[in-house]
């Protein structure tokens, strides 16, 4: 309101001083001369507020997103297979069967002594791949059918039949499964033989 009243008295002096004081102005042209001394009044006056400086925008940040392992990310062969062998453990607890729980167990322990075996020798991860991934997956589901099928107390033909495969099967992965740790200490077995020769060799040739 101030500011108004200041910029009003400015141009009520400006208009008479132009209009009545200068001969040579005319009426429009005080007029326009008043005019502009209001709007510079109002923009000089001492009683004008300072405009509030808006605050500064701070960007908001970006929503955090999770990095998803990228689809050819290694598998850690040993914690998987671990897992893994968890799991068929837990399935073999609904199982009645105390013949097929210990072929189940006997299976789990080949395996923990496979993955002992690589983490002593981690050059054989590469062929341990496919029994982790595959063998021990299938093993896995094998259980589990199997515990969900054996407790049911009423069973068909085909039921029964497919259980005593499962129960054979078990015995062959058994097998398969000690073929796979075999295969791992031959190449132990290999390299110490390697070593052997070749100390051998340079006892003779230092004439020991």
């Amino acid at each position: 309101m101030k500011t108004t009243i200041f910029a009003a008295v400015l141009a009520g002096i400006t208009f008479p001083l132009f209009y009545f004081g200068l001969t040579n102005t005319g009426l429009w042209v005080s007029l326009a001369i008043t005019a502009g001394v209001f709007v510079a009044g109002l923009a000089a006056s001492p009683f004008r507020k300072p405009a509030e400086p808006k605050p500064a925008e701070i960007p908001s940040a970006a929503p955090e997103q999770k990095q998803k392992p990228a689809p050819d990310a290694p598998v850690d062969l040993i914690a998987e297979g671990n897992r893994r062998i968890g799991i068929i453990l837990e399935e073999a607890k609904r199982i009645k069967s105390q013949e097929v729980k210990d072929k189940i167990a006997a299976i789990c322990e080949i395996s923990g002594r496979i993955f002992d075996h690589l983490r002593e020798d981690p050059s054989d991860l590469k062929r341990a791949k496919k029994f982790v991934l595959y063998y021990l997956d299938s093993t896995t589901t094998i259980v589990k059918k199997y515990a969900d099928l054996s407790r049911h107390t009423v069973q068909s033909a085909d039921m029964t039949k497919t259980l005593k495969r499962a129960e054979t099967l078990l015995d062959t992965i058994r097998e398969a499964f000690e073929k796979q740790l075999l295969s791992f200490l031959e190449n132990d077995v290999m390299d110490l033989d390697v070593e052997v020769k070749t100390l051998e060799s340079n006892i003779k040739m230092e004439g020991f």
